[in-house]
């Protein structure tokens, strides 16, 4: 047990009981309200790693969000001052929390995350903070060492169903001081591992294999063990890898362990196994990236919307580069009828679809209208009707001086094609704007329902459009963003 007076002397909390609660809990988000946290939200050095779609219980529906598309779309909030005073302060600091169900034989045990402010955790994602030195460095060390294969290793030896604060505390952490090589080199590597994965740094599939597998040998070693000790640990963690494409001859990937043992094998002076060396290069050349969690790794690595780890460029669904994306509500369907001008809510005269901030929304729109004229963005938008092939022009204009952080698409009555717009009986309307490979830029129109319940939407598209749907955001602001295929930029105006 760790001493009251210790530097790592924890302060464990469960910061709302998700069934005690439940009557403080809203499915929207009002002024002052908190997004809680929920176990299935929080995987290793991922916050964040799924959504909440539609659903409730067991039934509830979530989808698995890449590393690098970070978005908070929880099932539930709730108001600051429906927590007490001690949760209501935790809820404004970064902490560490964790998962607390967990079987000593799933890929995994251990999943924790830096828990950013802001936020407030569900009983299945205990937070921990360090009174006794409440720096964020002790928080990335201990992120680090928990998520290594030698504390998970350890855990799975005591481990049955959740990891309780009695379980966890009877675990020895190394005696490391966070000036210490081996703790500042894990430091550093949580710290880019989490802003790479919360979209701060462009996120690299390889780029994260080899963060963690410097963690995984930094904890090895402060623990005092060896190389054949890491041996024997992997062959307590065989579901790993199962997403990803296997070698010739093989029925299951391994390339996690492969990688480690590699990589490990040449930390330790050990003679390199030239058979490895060919397992991964051969791995590394059908596609398969180590570290990552089997249920992500059909957002990771869609065969229609594979991103390319090694130089961590995205191609995205096939042939297509970049799609802004807009909700289209009342105010717009008049726009597109010529009618805004009978409700000022809709903009009175404007018949422009507005975007904003306008410098976010010009990295999209710059490169799919390519033409610069004194500050307007020119180019031509296209689409089918009937068996037609329509062009139009198509003008971005900049920010005026009575709407200074808006970017618009003007004339949308003239220049779009309202006629395709879904009834509005089938639900919440979305415009998407698609540029294709060739740099044609085309216009179509969808639906929530079909981004929810149509298989053949490609999974990075649907579930970056339906995250932004259901993100918070300020009253009467409708929802919009892009992803960018080509670059592995994206933005949502919700939070």
């Amino acid at each position: 047990m760790v001493e009251k007076e210790s530097k790592w002397y924890p302060d464990i909390v469960r910061e709302v009981d998700m069934t005690r609660d439940r009557k403080k809990f809203s499915r929207n988000p009002v002024d002052s309200c908190l997004p809680i946290i929920e176990g299935r939200m929080v995987q290793s050095h991922h916050f964040g790693a799924k959504i909440y779609i539609s659903g409730t219980g067991r039934t509830a529906v979530w989808v698995p969000v890449a590393k690098g598309r970070f978005m908070i779309v929880p099932q539930f909030w709730i108001k600051e001052t429906s927590i007490n005073k001690k949760v209501a302060e935790r809820s404004k600091m970064a902490r560490a929390g964790f998962c607390d169900i967990a079987g000593q034989t799933n890929e995994r045990s251990m999943m924790a995350a830096l828990i950013p402010p802001r936020t407030v955790c569900g009983n299945k994602v205990p937070t921990i903070t360090f009174p006794n030195d409440p720096s964020l460095n002790r928080l990335l060390l201990w992120i680090g060492i928990v998520n290594s294969f030698p504390f998970d290793w350890m855990l799975r030896r005591v481990l049955t169903t959740t990891v309780n604060y009695f379980l966890l505390l009877s675990l020895p952490l190394p005696h490391l001081d966070l000036n210490e090589f081996n703790s500042r080199h894990i430091i550093k590597a949580v710290e880019v591992l989490n802003n790479m994965i919360s979209g701060r740094q462009e996120f690299n599939g390889w780029k994260n294999a080899e963060l963690r597998v410097n963690i995984d040998i930094a904890v090895l070693t402060a623990y005092g063990l060896r190389y054949e000790d890491l041996v024997v640990m992997l062959d307590d963690f065989p579901l790993l890898d199962r997403g990803q494409p296997s070698i010739r001859n093989e029925k299951v990937s391994t390339i996690t362990c492969d990688y480690l043992l590699l990589v490990a094998a040449k930390h330790f002076g050990k003679n390199i196994d030239e058979d490895l060396q060919a397992r991964v290069d051969e791995a590394k050349s059908v596609g398969a990236v180590p570290y990552i969690p089997s249920e992500m790794a059909t957002v990771e690595m869609n065969n229609a919307g594979k991103r390319n780890m090694t130089t961590g460029q995205t191609n995205g669904p096939r042939g297509i580069k970049r799609i802004v994306y807009k909700e289209i509500v009342e105010g717009d369907r008049l726009k597109f009828e010529a009618m805004s001008n009978h409700d000022a809510s809709a903009g009175g005269g404007a018949r422009d679809l507005r975007f904003r901030p306008y410098d976010q929304f010009r990295l999209a729109f710059e490169r799919m209208l390519p033409h610069n004229n004194h500050g307007i963005l020119e180019g031509q938008f296209n689409w089918i009707e009937g068996d037609r092939h329509i062009s139009r022009e198509a003008y971005y204009h900049p920010p005026t001086n009575s709407r200074p952080n808006e970017g618009r698409i003007s004339n949308i009555d003239k220049y779009l094609p309202g006629n395709m717009l879904p009834d509005a009986r089938e639900g919440i309307a979305i415009l998407l704007i698609i540029q294709r490979d060739d740099d044609t830029v085309w216009i179509s129109f969808t639906t929530e329902n079909s981004l929810k319940n149509d298989s053949r939407w490609n999974p990075q598209v649907s579930q970056t459009i339906l995250g932004c749907l259901c993100a918070r955001r300020r009253q009467n602001v409708s929802a919009a963003g892009y992803v960018d295929f080509e670059t592995g930029g994206s933005f949502c105006n919700g939070q």
